[in-house]
């Protein structure tokens, strides 16, 4: 999208700087994940999970879904959150470039 609105833009060189962009962001989330309190909240999410498997095969073949009008909506974490907004930014980015393009074309730019 970005060439097309702005052909004077080089592809490859684009292509360097969000391939820099994305590895910095996969070791930025990687260092995170490796950090003495994340491995202890993994352990904790490992052992709760082996203990879900435990449950006992009755429960879960009795299971109901509850009502639709008794569920309460779903609480997003922070990263969602995060997630949804800048997808949402992205695509008003996205929308504003577009107009700005159509109009230089509608008026010969």
């Amino acid at each position: 999208m970005t060439t097309t609105v702005f052909r004077n833009l080089e592809v490859t060189s684009l292509a360097l700087v969000l391939g820099a962009i994305i590895v910095a962001g996969f070791l930025g989330v990687g260092s995170w994940a490796l950090l003495p309190g994340q491995r202890a909240k993994r352990r904790v999410a490992i052992q709760l999970a082996a203990a879900a498997q435990r449950e006992t095969k009755v429960r879960r073949e009795t299971w109901r879904m509850p009502q639709l009008a008794l569920l309460e909506r779903p609480v997003w974490s922070r990263g969602r959150t995060l997630s949804m907004r800048v997808l949402s930014l992205y695509l008003v980015v996205a929308v504003v470039l577009l107009v700005v393009k159509a109009v230089e074309l509608g008026t010969g730019h």
